[in-house]
């Protein structure tokens, strides 16, 4: 599978739009949208846009799953909802594609 702009989109209205946007929903979704992008063959996408995920767990038990920048200025800090939606902006089809370096090419 290879991950392209519109699939994604389409996962992330899914995800964010019409729904309570409960901490249990937000894990759920930071999991699947890591699902879709290693699935894809995302993943040197992410190491090279610098986000990863981000998971506290208290006594073995998941608390907050979200997604992060791992480095830089912003070092740490939970992507928006509107940053998760601009990572398909880099996927086939999207803007960007194929201008980041590390990301899938063709």
């Amino acid at each position: 599978m290879k991950g392209n702009y519109i699939e994604y989109q389409k996962l992330t209205d899914k995800l964010f739009y019409g729904v309570a946007l409960t901490d249990k929903h937000l894990n759920d979704a930071a999991e699947h949208i890591r699902r879709y992008l290693l699935n894809a063959g995302e993943s040197a996408l992410c190491d090279a846009l610098g986000i990863g995920i981000m998971t506290h767990e208290i006594n073995g038990k998941l608390t907050r799953e979200r997604l992060v920048f791992l480095h830089g200025e912003n070092e740490g800090r939970e992507l928006t909802i509107r940053e998760i939606e601009n990572i398909g902006l880099f996927l086939r089809g999207g803007a960007y594609f194929g201008k980041v370096k590390g990301g899938t090419q063709s």
